[in-house]
């Protein structure tokens, strides 16, 4: 894993944010929709299987609106999700729909 700003860990997928102030997906060059997911909200694996939950009802604004179209057309087409990984110590303000583009986080991928 290397750490990285999140334009920077996008573009490692050939993916451009639409806007870097609020978006958390882009579709890559490839086609696959690359998508920020919180690492705290990741699940124990089982059976290969990484359990990912959230609730989009937490957090309003541009980039949800975003987000909920572009989930919508991948799981309705079949579409490749890559995973840009976020990581804060503030997971309290994450939980409670905070603003989180002014919390201090690492952006990961693999």
């Amino acid at each position: 894993m290397s750490d990285l700003g999140f334009a920077e860990a996008f573009a490692e997928y050939g993916a451009h944010l639409k806007n870097v102030q609020w978006s958390v997906c882009a579709e890559a060059l490839d086609g696959s929709l690359v998508v920020s997911c919180w690492v705290h909200l990741f699940g124990m694996s089982h059976d290969g299987i990484i359990p990912y939950t959230d609730d989009l009802n937490r957090w309003q604004g541009n980039g949800n609106k975003e987000l909920r179209e572009r989930l919508a057309h991948a799981f309705a087409s079949g579409q490749t999700i890559r995973v840009v990984f976020a990581k804060t110590d503030d997971i309290e303000a994450v939980n409670s729909g905070t603003d989180t583009s002014k919390i201090k986080k690492m952006v990961l991928i693999t």
